[in-house]
């Protein structure tokens, strides 16, 4: 089973790369789909281990996206017209991206 997953996120990462290769619109909108999907299913499953890795890979290669991933993490930690649980994970999401992402420019994180 582990090697099938591993398969599977080689091509993931494959596609992305060639998303990031076609230029900045075909690159934002991959994105953004991206993020759509860490928020509506990634954000909100106890426990996930590996997926989230997906968006760390795709901010790693566009610093815009790096930004743009920690100030809408921060967005949602900050809005309490969601529910707590959802909040927690967010930050947890971040605390555990920025512990990580050595390619964050420290202007990200102060």
């Amino acid at each position: 089973m582990a090697e099938k997953l591993d398969a599977m996120l080689v091509l993931v990462l494959e596609f992305i790369d060639n998303q990031l290769s076609k230029g900045e619109e075909s690159a934002d909108r991959l994105f953004h789909h991206l993020m759509a999907l860490f928020e509506e299913k990634i954000l909100i499953i106890h426990r996930s281990k590996f997926v989230q890795y997906i968006l760390f890979y795709i901010t790693s290669k566009v610093k815009k996206y790096c930004y743009y991933f920690i100030r809408r993490i921060l967005q949602l930690f900050y809005n309490e017209g969601i529910s707590s649980m959802i909040r927690q994970s967010a930050i947890a999401y971040l605390a555990s991206y920025l512990s990580r992402a050595v390619f964050v420019p420290p202007e990200y994180v102060t």
